[in-house]
């Protein structure tokens, strides 16, 4: 019943007037996941992963070189991050940025 349950939460939950928005994970939180959101601030960039810091830890999160090279992205901006977390290994399928840009990374 638990799993039922988080996995519910964990889809989405519903604000206000009729907007959607998906659950918030926490990295000190973090369990394996089909899928999963976190928003956090980038601490530092690496050729094809980037590390965010949500004030609970931080997590290195995978992506495509070429998407961190097209996507610009720089320390101390903030995002949200669509993925699967899986043994301390998160893989990205999308970047959201403050402004409301959507990257999607899609895996070689």
């Amino acid at each position: 019943m638990k799993k039922i349950v988080l996995g519910i939460l964990a889809l989405t939950a519903i604000v206000g007037a009729g907007s959607i928005a998906i659950a918030q994970s926490k990295i000190r939180d973090l369990h394996n996941a089909n899928s999963t959101t976190i928003t956090g601030k980038i601490v530092q960039l690496r050729d094809d992963e980037f590390i965010i810091d949500d004030g609970t830890g931080q997590l290195l999160v995978d992506t495509e070189d070429r998407t961190l090279r097209t996507a610009n992205l720089k320390n101390g901006e903030t995002v949200t991050v669509r993925g699967r977390y899986d043994d301390n290994d998160f893989e990205v399928i999308s970047i959201t940025r403050a402004n409301g840009q959507i990257i999607y990374v899609f895996d070689d």
